[in-house]
């Protein structure tokens, strides 16, 4: 599920705003309290990882095969080239399909929100960033317990969760 975040909501204590200012105002506990309060759903955990973290967690699992389209192969490398990220990088094949995927790439694919001759926009942005994870999932869901922890205990120092050691170990 995908919570669009340039739509306003009744942040509490900040009256009506972008539900990206909740985090601002105050973390993952505000923008979880504004999202139960708006939609009336319980939400009992999360995990917030930034950026890097999000690349680093790719990478630590020797990345991810994710199915693009042709466009969004020209927006990774597109973005890649325009960021000097080539040499260190590398480029996706522009032909689309099922592609695999590092760090730098797959985050620059939950990011394409199209323009500069793309397309694309904050919905299809959001199912990129559900395409990915979904894939995450598929993919990594038969590591062993020990591959998951050594991950975890890579990037743990970059993550905000309320989750305890216990439960990610479960």
């Amino acid at each position: 599920t995908s919570f669009m975040r340039d739509n306003f909501f009744e942040i509490p204590g900040y009256g009506s705003n972008k539900l990206n200012a909740a985090y601002a105002f105050g973390g993952p506990e505000l923008t979880l309290k504004t999202i139960q309060q708006t939609f009336k759903i319980k939400i009992d955990n999360y995990v917030v990882v930034d950026f890097s973290t999000f690349k680093a967690v790719i990478n630590a699992l020797g990345g991810v095969n994710v199915n693009i389209t042709s466009d969004e192969a020209g927006y990774i490398n597109w973005q890649i080239n325009k960021n000097g990220q080539a040499g260190s990088v590398g480029t996706v094949s522009t032909a689309g399909g099922v592609t695999h995927l590092n760090g730098q790439q797959a985050l620059w694919l939950c990011r394409d929100r199209g323009g500069n001759g793309f397309s694309g926009n904050d919905f299809t942005r959001t199912g990129r960033q559900r395409r990915v994870i979904q894939s995450l999932v598929t993919t990594y869901s038969n590591y062993t317990p020990d591959k998951v922890l050594a991950t975890i205990k890579a990037i743990k120092s970059n993550v905000k969760t309320n989750l305890t050691s216990d439960d990610f170990k479960w």
